[in-house]
């Protein structure tokens, strides 16, 4: 009994710590980039996940055809937040960074639990996943949703581990509906269900097909809501404009001069190197093909998919959680406290500093948008108002970044 509370207490630490250091990095990244902490919502995707959620509970109005390339969880989130805070209290960009600096710290606590369910070392564990990861760190401290996603594929993985079929099938949907991709991560979880354990019966392939069923119903939502809505793909195309390339070659595009772009390169390359390295610990053991399924899932699927190379970290970060506990467990037993304790401040420090740098290049590249001054100006205001979207789509470019900046 009295184990089981110190283990609640440390829940609750981790808690407190990620949350309050998710938190300060925001602020910091704030000041740096010169805008308000509730301005900072509204830069990178922020804007669009904000005007989805002030439609809420009916969300996506009719003329929003364009933002429904982006799920709903993350939206609804920021929904139930600034509905159950007391009027006042928070705008709605604050509402949206106190949700992700929130579910990014919950995250951190599941994550310790899966460590535990693993048998692997959980405090190292938490620790290297809330600091480890310069991107994560960024998506941790802005309005993005991938922190959600991320929280809901960490709750889905322990209720596999749990056997929790259920469970393990409704979180998987729920992280469906905060980022797309995620259903990709159906695959890894039906080798283990299926192949691993095999369980074969219909029950076990109707919860399987939850998150499907989920995206299908969203689907039809959107049809019925949106007039002129094809499909999801079609509406994202409209942001990304995706096609099959072959792999890495989107990367090798971006491999040009200025010490900006260097810096990107090395960051891509290196979350490519990382996954990698945890694909080959994850096959080199027979109890980690499933884990080494989630990362190759999602890494592959980015990788011929992305046209732009600083994209890719973020993009595949639903890929992390797995990524660290394969290669934490073949590592654990042989890292020491103080080198522990050593990487963590070095990693957390540059993550920090990278947290920075692309808060000051997602202000830098928008805030002569007009779109992004009029969203700034709407954080108070409870009635959605949609943009011009397409008048936003006919604004010409704004011009590169000089070499080396």
């Amino acid at each position: 009994m009295t184990t089981a509370s110190a283990r609640d207490r440390l829940r609750w630490v981790l808690f407190a710590a990620a949350f309050l250091f998710y938190a300060a990095v925001a602020l910091l990244s704030a000041r740096t980039a010169g805008v308000g902490l509730s301005g900072l919502a509204v830069f990178f995707d922020g804007h669009l996940y904000l005007e989805i959620a002030k439609s809420f509970p009916l969300p996506y109005a009719p003329e929003a055809l364009h933002y429904a390339g982006h799920a709903p969880g993350f939206p609804a989130a920021i929904y139930l937040g600034r509905v159950a805070l007391p009027d006042g209290l928070l705008d709605w960009g604050r509402v949206a960074l106190v949700c992700v600096f929130a579910v990014a710290a919950f995250s951190t606590v599941v994550f310790y639990d899966v460590c535990r369910e693993m048998e692997i070392p959980a405090l190292g564990g938490a620790l290297l996943f809330a600091v480890a990861n310069p991107q994560w760190l960024s998506l941790a401290s802005t309005a993005h949703a991938e922190p959600l996603a991320v929280l809901f594929a960490l709750l889905s993985l322990r209720a596999y581990l749990r056997d929790e079929l259920a469970l393990c099938a409704l979180f998987l949907s729920l992280a469906t509906l905060t980022r797309f991709p995620a259903i990709l991560l159906g695959l890894p979880i039906a080798w283990g269900f299926l192949v691993e354990r095999g369980r074969r019966d219909v029950r076990t392939l109707l919860w399987l097909g939850l998150p499907i069923g989920a995206l299908l119903l969203l689907h039809v939502y959107l049809s019925l809501r949106i007039p002129g809505f094809v499909s999801v793909w079609d509406a994202h195309s409209v942001f990304w404009a995706p096609k099959l390339i072959p792999p890495f070659s989107g990367l090798v595009a971006w491999a040009k001069p200025g010490l900006w772009r260097t810096f990107l390169l090395l960051l891509t390359y290196g979350t490519v190197f990382v996954y990698l390295a945890s694909l080959a610990v994850g096959l080199a053991r027979r109890d980690g093909t499933m884990l080494a399924l989630w990362v190759a899932s999602i890494l592959l699927f980015h990788v011929s998919l992305a046209n732009s190379a600083p994209h890719l970290p973020r993009l595949v970060i639903l890929a992390w959680p797995a990524a660290l506990l394969l290669l934490w467990r073949a590592v654990a037993l042989r890292v020491r406290p103080f080198a522990l304790a050593a990487g963590c401040l070095c990693t957390g420090a540059y993550g920090v500093w990278v947290s920075q740098q692309m808060a000051v290049g997602a202000v830098a590249l928008q805030r002569d948008r007009e779109y992004i001054a009029e969203e700034i100006r709407l954080l108070d205001v409870d009635v959605s108002h949609w943009l011009d979207f397409e008048r936003r789509l006919r604004r010409p470019p704004v011009p590169a970044r000089a070499s080396g900046d």
